[in-house]
């Protein structure tokens, strides 16, 4: 065979393995779902030396899409809404009444695997204010591919401090 005709069918080969091996151009969507989640945690306010048992309760809604991208990694597009409410229990009927509202949009792409996803929220209440929020926390599960929320206190509100 013709060296040059050998080096042309060895290209052509070797291009047709390339294009056959190459993946697909779009990402594929695994899990589309909306959700309403009951929430509940007597979470202490960080914020105070007094210790403290607020009763949360209220609801959080979650809109959430998982995608399989091109390269293998997952793409998780979540629109999360909070709404909680609670009350002292360690005060009774004098206690302040607390109030958490807020709603957070993230789009990640990441590795395949677990993650976490933390959404900081103000707490506010009728007696007085401090830097108390509450962590919306949302863990993504690489099986069910559902996210699952819980809640957490802070003295903060996740921005992190200069050295």
């Amino acid at each position: 065979m013709n060296r040059k005709y050998k080096l042309a069918i060895v290209t052509l080969s070797l291009a047709l393995s390339l294009f056959a091996a190459a993946p697909a151009s779009a990402q594929v969507q695994l899990l589309s779902v909306q959700q309403d989640v009951p929430m509940a945690a007597t979470l202490d306010n960080p914020c105070t030396v007094a210790p403290e048992a607020i009763a949360f309760t209220g609801t959080t809604h979650i809109d959430q899409q998982v995608w399989l991208m091109p390269g293998g990694t997952t793409r998780l597009v979540v629109s999360e809404t909070t709404s909680l409410s609670g009350t002292d229990t360690l005060l009774g009927a004098a206690s302040p009444i607390y109030q958490v509202s807020g709603c957070d949009s993230i789009d990640v792409e990441f590795n395949p695997g677990a993650a976490t996803l933390y959404n900081y929220k103000q707490v506010t209440n009728s007696a007085s204010q401090d830097n108390f929020h509450v962590i919306v926390q949302l863990d993504f599960d690489p099986s069910s591919l559902r996210l699952t929320p819980g809640l957490q206190a802070s003295c903060s509100d996740g921005t992190p401090s200069a050295p």
